[in-house]
């Protein structure tokens, strides 16, 4: 988590070495399909910086999946992904909705669990994607007795594609060697809390 948490600081340091402060703050939960032992969700949170209609996204993710089967042997595995994530995001709004396109990327680890491996291989390895993911602003301020542009209810669809991951290799005595990648693109779906800050 490390990773994740070194480059949400450096975003609030930014903010503060500029005089300016994080426009929004983002927390929701996130899930995909694009993990290795199948998919995964967690916690998704992340501060902007910049103007409403143009603005630079820095968070955190942290993924994780119940151990699956991964082969007929017999092989189960599971893994959680701890990730900092950068997008540079583009949003028009009106009456306290926003749409929002963003493009980026995340890095950090994944953490993997072997069941049923002779031979486990490397339980932390690295983990680069290119993500890219469109949302949906829906106000709640009046609900609440603020203003509509203060909090909104966040909806969010997406791809992920990964660029570096792990690959699991399976052996078994009746079977030959299996390799298990991450997929080549997979989904994203997330849902969330956005409060402005300023």
């Amino acid at each position: 988590m490390t990773s994740s948490i070194a480059l949400l600081t450096l975003a609030l340091a930014t903010g503060t070495a500029d005089g300016s402060r994080p426009r929004d703050f983002e927390l929701g939960a996130v899930a995909t399909t694009a993990t290795t032992t199948g998919p995964t969700v967690g916690p998704d949170m992340a501060v902007s910086l910049g103007r409403p209609d143009l603005h630079l996204r820095v968070g955190m993710q942290v993924l994780g999946g119940p151990d699956r089967r991964l082969s007929p042997a017999g092989h189960r595995g599971g893994e959680v992904l701890d990730t900092g994530t950068l997008h540079m995001c583009a949003a028009r709004g009106r009456g306290g909705f926003r749409v929002r396109l963003c493009g980026g990327g995340q890095i950090g680890t994944t953490h993997l669990r072997y069941r049923n491996f002779p031979t486990p291989g490397r339980r932390v390895m690295p983990w680069a994607a290119l993500t890219g993911f469109g949302d949906l602003a829906i106000p709640l301020g009046r609900r609440v007795g603020l203003d509509a542009d203060r909090v909104g209810l966040l909806l969010q669809g997406g791809a992920m594609v990964p660029v570096l991951g792990p690959a699991i290799v399976m052996r078994s005595d009746d079977w030959p060697p299996m390799i298990r990648l991450p997929r080549s693109v997979g989904l994203m779906m997330g849902a969330g809390i956005r409060v402005a800050l300023r």
